[in-house]
């Protein structure tokens, strides 16, 4: 026979409370453990911000296409931190089953590792530098791409890259000729 365990101080206070008792009871057990999460977080240490948090940042010069094939659109255009405060600019354009990449600030080892085969196509006079241009296939379709490092530029806005995949020679030098810099404090 099962007897139901009893706490013979609690029993005799619950039979002498009335519901409106214990219902006041209930809800002040609710506001002392409301009470206690409340002191716990007030008492936890602030979080301290830092005085070196920058106001703005800085953004690397932007090459920007002035001649593109007429069924190339811009189809992104994106910020990449390097920093807390210095941001590269990439851009993409697609169209008629061909890619171009404006790259704006970066490393040339992360912006060309897809593009580990292309070999060396020359070099050429290029965005107020010289450029090298290397040529190659990707999954059997031509790639090419030109790369300008600036020496006295911000590491790592002196670099730019533009790769092409599906133009042919003559349709990139013609893309190549219409580049130009936007420059960060024209905005």
């Amino acid at each position: 026979m099962n007897v139901p365990c009893r706490n013979p101080w609690i029993e005799p206070i619950e039979r002498n409370l009335s519901s409106s008792s214990r219902a006041a009871r209930g809800r002040l057990g609710f506001f002392l453990v409301a009470f206690v999460f409340a002191a716990t977080a007030c008492a936890a240490p602030e979080r301290e911000v830092s005085s070196t948090v920058p106001s703005g940042k800085v953004t690397c010069d932007e090459v920007v296409a002035t001649i593109l094939p007429e069924d190339m659109d811009l189809v992104d255009r994106s910020l990449v931190p390097y920093s807390r405060t210095l941001l590269g600019i990439e851009a993409e354009y697609k169209g008629a089953g061909r890619n171009l990449s404006l790259v704006s600030g970066g490393y040339l080892d992360d912006i060309m590792e897809g593009y580990d085969d292309l070999l060396p196509a020359g070099s050429r006079d290029l965005l107020g530098g010289r450029a090298r241009l290397l040529s190659g296939a990707y999954l059997d379709r031509s790639v090419r791409a030109a790369l300008v490092t600036e020496t006295d530029a911000i590491v790592p806005c002196g670099t730019r890259a533009i790769i092409g995949v599906g133009f042919t020679r003559e349709e990139f030098e013609t893309v190549l000729s219409g580049l130009t810099i936007r420059s960060r404090e024209a905005g």
